[in-house]
């Protein structure tokens, strides 16, 4: 047998050699995709700390389709419903709420401290030409609340701020004669009587 004859059989049996192996690697894929087609997916255990986010984000859910906040977990509804005053202590309304002054008068010295209503995104804190130093809350809620004719701001706009934080002091700026608070609420865009949400209406007095 020649030396060429030699070489054409080597490079034959090389070539069944690659040949077979390709065909193994590829039996072997095939038969590894019908295992994994087969195989029911098991989904990862969840944890005690996936359990409680799950179960609290389910429970702000359910509770978000609520109109009725009375209904709602209080932990959620009464952290951002302005239903307090925005003054501590005894409240002197000097001019109520009505049709023409859609908002409540506080009677207070100048420097007492203005606490926020209910949790929320403060969406203005600058000087206004009628109301003066002037905040404006958002509640995310429906409900946003004014607070007027401040001394001094000290809160920045875009900041979240709780229930109760200070967040200004009580002054004379804009159109103002005396040193007081000019509070409002609205709800879904149109004014309110803040007296009607808040818990302590036995401690509100008119000067009236």
């Amino acid at each position: 047998m020649s030396k060429f004859c030699c070489y054409l059989l080597i490079l034959l049996l090389l070539l069944f050699f690659v040949y077979y192996l390709d065909n193994q690697k590829v039996v072997r894929e095939l038969k590894q995709q019908e295992k994994n087609i087969s195989e029911p997916i098991i989904p990862e255990k969840e944890t005690a700390e996936k359990q409680d986010l799950r179960q609290l984000l389910e429970k702000y859910l359910q509770s978000a389709r609520y109109s009725d906040y009375q209904q709602v977990d209080s932990l959620i509804a009464n952290r951002f419903l302005p239903e307090m005053p925005p003054v501590k202590g005894e409240i002197f309304i000097s001019q109520p709420f009505s049709e023409l002054h859609q908002g409540v008068d506080i009677a207070l010295p100048e420097g007492d401290i203005v606490y926020a209503a209910a949790a929320g995104k403060v969406i203005k804190a600058a000087f206004d030409e009628y109301f003066g130093n002037l905040i404006i809350i958002d509640h995310l809620n429906g409900y946003n609340s004014f607070y007027g004719h401040l001394s001094e701001i000290i809160v920045d706009e875009n900041y979240f701020i709780e229930k109760e934080a200070p967040i200004g002091l009580a002054g004379s700026t804009g159109f103002s004669t005396a040193s007081h608070l000019h509070f409002s609420i609205s709800k879904n865009q149109k004014f309110i009587d803040p007296e009607e949400l808040w818990k302590q209406t036995e401690k509100t007095t008119s000067l009236n």
